[in-house]
């Protein structure tokens, strides 16, 4: 069953013009020889797929942003969003409370994450969002353990749910989450959790076995209620700007070049109709 569900789903991505492939046992053997596959029947395979470090990525793009101008605020909670009424049940944000400091804007952007219910509450707007429990695990540095595929996903028809990836330097990190990121599976709260989770990505890449866990990154995940990102202005506050969703590190570049076209160009962009937040009252 999990064999044909994978095979639909490369289907679907071939129909979009995504280059994946199905190959069985024996391709993987000769794509990855060092990997346990055990019993696997199929898989898919992409070879255009790739992966960043997520923090040298923030940093670069933060040290861009400053370079033209830009100041970046870090332990400053934004404690109130000030509004003018502009009639008929809409309200114009006129500028973002941090601590004692009031900035005036012409549109303000909301991308917090897990606290995005509670900011945009601030300026009346309810955002159904529920989260789940996350963390990715950093080992120590090791030799190279990929041939070719820049993250493995292991079979999604059983345990473990952990992806890997390997950074340049040799850290490995491996990613633990509930199966289809239900509600009630978190995963990875405690030491033991960490160290079952160790155990099972050790029985997928032997070369982790007894490999030393240098970091725990742990956290909650944003999930719009339906699952589905929620990006564009607010049609109650129409300069109010709205970007939600999972998985944000593969979306935040495709987001951020659609937003920033439709607040400083004041384009409509027909692909982010489905993922306005309207669409919560008309259902």
């Amino acid at each position: 069953e999990g064999a044909a569900a994978l095979a639909a789903r490369a289907q679907v991505l071939q129909a979009w013009g995504y280059p994946a492939r199905m190959m069985d046992a024996t391709d993987i053997r000769q794509l990855e020889p060092d990997l346990a596959i055990g019993e696997m029947t199929a898989a898919s395979y992409t070879d255009i797929d790739g992966h960043v470090n997520t923090g040298d990525v923030i940093r670069a793009c933060i040290s861009a942003a400053e370079a033209r101008g830009a100041e970046l605020r870090t332990q400053a909670p934004v404690t109130g969003i000030q509004l003018s009424q502009m009639g008929t049940g809409t309200s114009r944000v006129e500028g973002i409370t941090i601590g004692e400091q009031t900035i005036p804007c012409d549109a303000a952007v909301l991308a917090g994450g897990p606290d995005m219910s509670a900011l945009a509450g601030l300026a009346g707007v309810d955002l159904p969002l529920y989260h789940t429990f996350g963390a990715t695990i950093l080992t120590e540095p090791i030799a190279p353990l990929f041939k070719h595929i820049a993250v493995l996903h292991p079979a999604h028809d059983r345990p473990p749910t952990v992806n890997f990836r390997q950074f340049s330097d040799g850290v490995v990190m491996i990613g633990a989450t509930a199966r289809n990121n239900q509600q009630d599976g978190d995963r990875a709260r405690t030491d033991s959790d960490v160290a079952q989770i160790m155990e099972e990505a050790a029985a997928i890449l032997p070369a982790l076995q007894g490999v030393r866990v240098q970091e725990v990154r742990q956290g909650r995940r944003p999930i719009p209620q339906d699952g589905v990102s929620i990006i564009g202005f607010s049609d109650t506050v129409p300069n109010l700007y709205l970007a939600t969703t999972h998985s944000g590190v593969t979306l935040a570049p495709i987001i951020g070049e659609f937003a920033a076209m439709e607040i400083v160009d004041g384009a409509a962009i027909d692909l982010l109709q489905p993922f306005r937040l309207a669409r919560f009252r008309s259902n």
